[in-house]
This record gives C-alpha cells, structure tokens and sequence, in this order.
C-alpha cells in the first residue's frame, strides 16, 4: 500500500521527475473556465496534461499531482514550483472531502491505483484526514507538506519537496497575489539547473523567526555579489527581508505600486516569449492554479482588475506581443475576468493597444470603463485614476495639471471638452464654458 509522508519525518523530497514538454496555449485569447474554481482547475489540467497512459492530444504525461485546499490560500502559495518540479497539475479540493471533479481528474491523468505520487499543500485542517486516507485507498503514494502555520508549511515545501534549492522567492504571506506572480518566476528564470526555486513568506513586513533564519542562510551563502540568491516580491517582502539582510549582501527585489504593477515587475524578469497567462488579481484560486500551468511553460502570469486591464498589464502585454506573444491564456469564468478585459486583451493580440472604444457615448477610449452614457457610478476625487489625463483633456495649462488635481468633487465634463475634477462644487469649469455633464463609470 502506498505510504504517507508528514513532516517531522525524515526528509522525503519530492521525486525528481524527467523533463516533459508541455503544449502551449493555442494561439489568440483563449479562456480556461469551469462552474467553479474546482472545476476551472480541472480544465487548466485537462489543457496540458494528458490521460494516463498517454493520447493523441500532444498533451504531456504528468507524473504527479499538487493538492491544496481551494476555499482560502496560505496553504498553496508555496505549491507552484512544486508543481512544476514534479510535472504535473495544481488541483483543488474542499478541505473535508475531496471533491468530485478533483478526484477523477487525478483518476484521469495518474490512473488509477497507479502508485503514482499525489503532494498535499498543508495540514489536515488544510486538507482533512478523509482526503489522504481516499487517496491511499485508490492507491496514490501521498505526501504531505505541512507546519505549524503558513510560513512553516512554505518552509517545508522548500525544504523536503524542493531539496533546500539554492534560490529563494520571499513574498507576503499575508496577502496572496504577490506570491502568486512568484510563482512562476520560481520555476522559469529564478530556476537553476531546472530545479525552481521556493517561495517562502513574510508575515507582512516581518519574517518569523524559522523563516528569517532560513533567509539569513540562503544570503550567507551566496556568492559576494550575487544578488539572486533571494527575490523579494512585493514591497512587504522587501521591507522584511531588508532587516536581515547584513552589510554587503545584496538582494533582488521586484516590486509595483500595487500588486498589478507588482506582477508586471515580476514578468518584466522573463525572457521573449510566445506565450503569457492572465487571471484575477481579485481572487487566488484561478490564478493558483493557472499559475502553475504557467510555470510548466515557464511563461509569466499578470494579473488584472476584474473589470478593466490597467494600465501596469495593458502596456506590458502590448510590448509582450509585440516582442513575440501570440497566445493569451485567461484563467477563470467572467466574472473573475470580465468581458471588458477579454475585448482588451483581444484587440492587444490584434496589434492594437488594449483600448475600449465601445460603448463609451463619445468619451475618449480609455482602459476605465469612464463613459459619457450617463451609466454606472460617479466617478468621485478617490476613485481617478493617476494616468486619466493621458486619454482625456484634463484642466489645467501645465503638462502636470495641477489646477485639475486640486479638484475634490466628481469628475465633470466642461462645456469645452475638457474634464474638471470639481464637479459639484462651486465653481467647477468657471474658465472652460460652465458645467456640461458628469462622467460614468460602469
């Protein structure tokens, strides 16, 4: 019968597994989705690993399967170079049972009773008892990975299913998008010799102390000079790691304004491509598991707002395909990444620059979604965006518009075309024709 590892054993690292090659995203913007995040993570599977056995498909053969908990993350941050260690898919179950559509995917790709390894993302209040005891039942040789607490079950992961790499990735396990944007940098450029490197976590802008400790000795082993040994991603990372960095050690921190920013400063690391992954930076579930789908590729991940694509991805992407970028791969149903941004990223692969132009009523096209329809939302001081006077005629005869920024109403249509950021208040256009209409935000 096929035996269960757990931590605190003796060290059981993942099985090292022979390179496989998996296919591409087909060419375009295509969309992985299924009724749930279960379900989406089992059509990311099915797009690049193969029945067992093997199939006409082109698909690869996975020899192995990464299981963590769908319904919160801490737990699977740490999973996507694992994934990609041992060539096989990131799924998600219900932590209590193991969940209908995860199950026969593992049937699906590992066969049954097959003696085929399964790695569970932490411990049983993560992924229960019931779980491990089906899965051993039907045969799979399980192992668990798993601590005390998120930065422990990271640790191990490291430790026992990546053999102690020679790299770090350190992102805030406080949060997840910055970790998943590391992900796949930990098992495309910050991997050596094909072996990816882990991605452990910050608690915020601290690090506990097994954590700091292990940091700590990653930096002091490290060749002077070499600042790749550790990556911080995300600036809680950097500010945390910063502290236990000594004198004359450096690091390489990647870092935005905000975690869509953030994971474009992490894709900025990967070379030319064909081939590049976008998910919610709303959720983690879609961009988990399309995020190890990304890393077999060894192709980055960006993330978008919902609603709109911004302009940290807009821009990147545009200059992406224009490098070589010809298949777009989006992860999650529309209401995770919606229809605006699947039209965004649609005409970005049709050598435009990601503008919507539909629907706006005569607004300038813009990456917001801001019309003149009279439609959606008053668009308030908080809720302008700092790049808006790129696509409207902002107020204000200084390239800065300073007398734009000093508004503190709602955004205003003046009576000669040029937007107000005082609408609503007295003396809102004053030197522009008076007050014409609000703008909208759907």
């Amino acid at each position: 019968m096929a035996t269960t590892a757990h931590a605190g054993t003796a060290p059981h690292p993942a099985v090292a597994m022979a390179a496989v090659n998996v296919p591409a995203p087909p060419s375009g913007v295509s969309r992985i989705s299924g009724g749930d995040r279960y379900l989406t993570g089992v059509q990311v599977s099915q797009s690049q690993w193969a029945d067992a056995g093997g199939d006409a498909t082109g698909r690869a053969p996975a020899q192995a399967v990464v299981l963590a908990r769908g319904d919160t993350f801490p737990d699977a941050l740490s999973g996507v170079p694992l994934a990609a260690k041992v060539h096989g898919p990131l799924l998600l179950t219900t932590p209590a049972a193991l969940s209908a559509g995860t199950a026969a995917e593992i049937r699906r790709v590992l066969g049954p009773g097959a003696g085929q390894p399964v790695y569970i993302l932490g411990g049983t209040g993560a992924v229960s008892p019931s779980v491990e005891a089906q899965l051993v039942r039907d045969g799979y040789a399980v192992t668990r990975y798993q601590g005390s607490n998120r930065y422990q079950t990271a640790l191990d992961v490291a430790r026992r299913g990546l053999g102690d790499p020679a790299r770090i990735v350190v992102a805030t396990g406080d949060g997840y998008a910055d970790a998943l944007a590391a992900g796949p940098f930990a098992a495309g450029p910050d991997a050596v010799g094909g072996v990816p490197a882990a991605v452990v976590l910050s608690d915020g802008r601290s690090l506990d102390p097994a954590t700091a400790a292990y940091v700590s000795g990653k930096l002091a082993a490290a060749a002077p000079g070499d600042c790749n040994a550790v990556t911080t991603v995300g600036g809680q990372a950097g500010t945390a790691v910063q502290a236990v960095t000594p004198a004359g050690s450096c690091t390489n921190p990647l870092a935005g304004a905000d975690r869509y920013a953030t994971a474009v400063a992490v894709a900025q690391q990967f070379p030319a491509g064909t081939s590049v992954g976008v998910a919610t930076g709303g959720g983690f579930a879609d961009a988990l598991t399309g995020g190890a789908a990304m890393a077999a590729l060894g192709r980055p991940l960006v993330l978008t707002d919902p609603a709109v694509l911004g302009d940290n991805p807009r821009l990147w992407l545009v200059g992406a395909h224009q490098g070589g970028v010809g298949a777009t791969a989006v992860f999650g149903g529309p209401s995770a990444v919606g229809g605006e941004v699947f039209t965004q990223l649609q005409d970005i692969a049709n050598g435009g620059a990601g503008l919507p132009t539909n629907a706006l009523c005569g607004a300038p096209a813009n990456p917001y979604g801001f019309n003149y329809c009279g439609v959606g939302s008053e668009v308030t001081v908080k809720a302008v965006p700092a790049a808006i006077c790129s696509y409207f005629s902002c107020i204000g005869t200084d390239s800065a518009h300073t007398s734009f920024w000093r508004g503190l109403g709602y955004l205003e249509v003046c009576d000669d075309g040029d937007i107000s950021l005082s609408g609503g208040r007295s003396g809102a256009c004053s030197s522009h024709g008076g007050e014409n209409h609000p703008v909208w935000k759907r």
